[in-house]
């Protein structure tokens, strides 16, 4: 499958010896894995071919790693995210891209080390001691099986193979909208079909229109909190003073306000159906409030779950999504109320303050005092700052997306609107 090249000199003599030492089956309890602090797993080393072309210091590496079946290849990744972010100049192996989906992993190694016998094996040891260990998964005296690839071909196909999807950019700007007459602005949505953004301070609903760049404002009698869009004619807007919710007809006027009374001070609010809100209560152990905007009748409360004020709501059927601000994290509901997932064990790095739906893998999280927006990957139950195309961003606090148009809306903290068009796909 890798073709061989031939390699001529000391150089080659040198890289031989090397090999029969890598080639070894190595122990974890041996001698030198317990100066490592390493007893386990063991680890088989199938290295098919070294090439010392060129004058550069490092050589591609493409490693695969067979992972026991037992073991939780999402944590491995995870470690892989750590030693990437981790990584200094005076390390020799650079982590360069990596498969999220099998544990492969493209690196660099200085080629010193293929110089001397033994250390290639000792370094790549030192390496998968360090993955393993970061992933706190228990290895003992289990096989582990790499391969090693250094054949230029191969190493290039290993990197299209790699690429990390979840990160990777896929938007580019298309302009910037300076807003800064408006106040501070807490919560946004969008209408589709009239490509209209509805954005919210605390006692005004401003509409804009995403196509003239023109705004108008509806006053509000009392201090909002959240708001969602039940149709393209009605805003629900939670006021949690006065316990109520406000339906607002945004097509008429600032008058045609209608009122659902709450038991409780109500904060964050989406809507489910066209009959249906669903609302964070402020309420011990019945933090998730599903009410009828008919009839005004509540039909069920989501038992355990304490909420704080400044949690979310994001419902895109089936599933209603959930943002932890206290415990920085994502949870998700199926449409009978039972929890489909958590990250509850792989929190955000600052607490979550929006979302928006890229499509039915992709979420996009926006944290407080943070300049990045965070990529999650439902099905890979990963997540991961944006790559790159949002360095203009200052600490966004409102993130929506435009299914019809694949355009995606940020607004940061000093009232800059920006709009990015989506270059590829999230795959």
């Amino acid at each position: 499958m890798y073709r061989r090249r031939s390699l001529t000199g000391s150089v080659l003599k040198s890289l031989e010896r090397g090999n029969q030492m890598v080639k070894s089956l190595v122990e974890g309890c041996s001698n030198e894995s317990e100066t490592l602090a390493f007893y386990g797993p063991i680890i088989l080393f199938d290295i098919f071919l070294l090439i010392l072309n060129s004058g550069s210091k490092t050589v591609p590496v493409f490693m695969q790693i067979q992972v026991p079946s037992d073991w939780d290849t999402a944590k491995l990744v995870d470690s892989i995210e750590v030693m990437c972010a981790q990584y200094t100049s005076d390390m020799p192996v650079k982590i360069t891209s990596f498969s999220t989906e099998d544990v492969e992993i493209l690196a660099e190694i200085w080629k010193l080390i293929m110089t001397k016998a033994g250390s290639l094996q000792k370094e790549i040891r030192r390496f998968i001691h360090e993955l393993v260990t970061l992933s706190g998964i228990r290895a003992q005296n289990e096989q582990l099986d790499i391969k090693i690839i250094m054949d230029e071909e191969e190493t290039k196909r290993g990197a299209a193979l790699s690429e990390d999807p979840v990160g990777r950019q896929i938007f580019q700007i298309d302009r910037q909208i300076e807003l800064s007459a408006l106040p501070v602005i807490n919560r946004g949505v969008l209408i589709e079909g009239n490509n209209i953004i509805y954005l919210l301070s605390k006692k005004t609903l401003f509409k804009y229109h995403i196509i003239d760049c023109k705004h108008s404002g509806i006053d509000l009698q009392s201090d909002s909190h959240d708001l969602a869009v039940m149709n393209e004619s009605i805003i629900a807007i939670t006021v949690p003073e006065t316990k109520n919710i406000e339906l607002h007809n945004v097509k008429r006027n600032d008058k045609d306000v209608r009122y659902i009374s709450t038991d409780r001070w109500c904060y964050a609010i989406s809507v489910t159906t066209s009959d249906y809100v669903v609302v964070c209560m402020n309420s011990k152990n019945k933090g998730l409030k599903f009410i009828n905007i008919r009839d005004n009748q509540s039909i069920e409360h989501m038992q355990n779950v304490k909420v704080h004020q400044k949690d979310g709501l994001f419902f895109s059927s089936p599933y209603l999504y959930y943002t932890n601000y206290t415990n920085k994290y994502i949870a998700c509901y199926n449409d009978d109320r039972k929890l489909h997932f958590t990250f509850e064990d792989k929190p955000f790095p600052y607490p979550p303050i929006g979302m928006t739906m890229i499509d039915n893998d992709t979420l996009y999280i926006v944290c407080e005092t943070s300049n990045k927006i965070l990529h999650v990957s439902i099905s890979k139950k990963r997540h991961k700052p944006v790559e790159s195309g949002f360095e203009s961003v200052i600490k966004p606090c409102v993130v929506l997306f435009s299914e019809s148009t694949r355009k995606l809306f940020i607004l940061d903290n000093i009232n800059n609107l920006f709009v990015y068009e989506q270059i590829q796909s999230t795959k």
